[in-house]
């Protein structure tokens, strides 16, 4: 084989994975590693988002109900990132996305109406601290960021090719 040669199948090969980068692709990676931060994030300070619980629950909640509650979340944004990543029906994938999105939303306009509400921590309580945000900037950016995800999702949907599982 000669470089020549050589060269012009890696060139062949690269244009190749480049044609496949299509932007249902580059989004469904970007949404993947926004819940991946998520997951990331309230894995290491868990906290802020055991306080939201106890928030939204109540609390008389039962321990066990709290801690149900927010591994069911982990798991399924955790899901959520692995079925984007491997691109395993993403039309299906991305409507659900989208649902989801949705309800994390609601969840922040609730939080958002009462003063007494503890701080979102959609993205863990690392994230306010790494950006200096007050709750009510991390509210907006939080609103922004939702609805920049369900906008994604809702593409990841329509231009999704369903791709059964291998």
């Amino acid at each position: 084989m000669t470089l020549v040669h050589s060269i012009s199948e890696a060139s062949r090969r690269l244009s190749c994975v480049v044609r496949s980068m299509t932007l249902d692709v580059v989004l469904r990676w970007v949404v993947a590693l926004v819940l991946l931060m998520a997951v990331a994030s309230k894995c290491l300070s868990p906290g802020a988002i055991t306080a939201v619980a106890i928030y939204l629950l109540g609390r008389e909640a039962d321990h066990g109900l709290i801690a149900a509650s927010l591994s069911a979340l982990v798991m399924m944004e955790s899901a959520l990132a692995l079925a984007l990543i491997t691109g395993t029906y993403p039309r299906v994938t991305g409507i659900i996305a989208a649902c989801f999105f949705g309800a994390l939303t609601l969840v922040l306009a609730r939080l958002s109406i009462d003063p007494t509400a503890p701080h979102c921590a959609c993205m863990g309580s690392v994230h306010g601290g790494m950006l200096g945000e007050s709750p009510g900037q991390s509210t907006v950016g939080g609103f922004i960021r939702n609805a920049g995800l369900i906008v994604a999702s809702l593409m990841i949907a329509r231009g999704a090719r369903e791709r059964a599982p291998a």
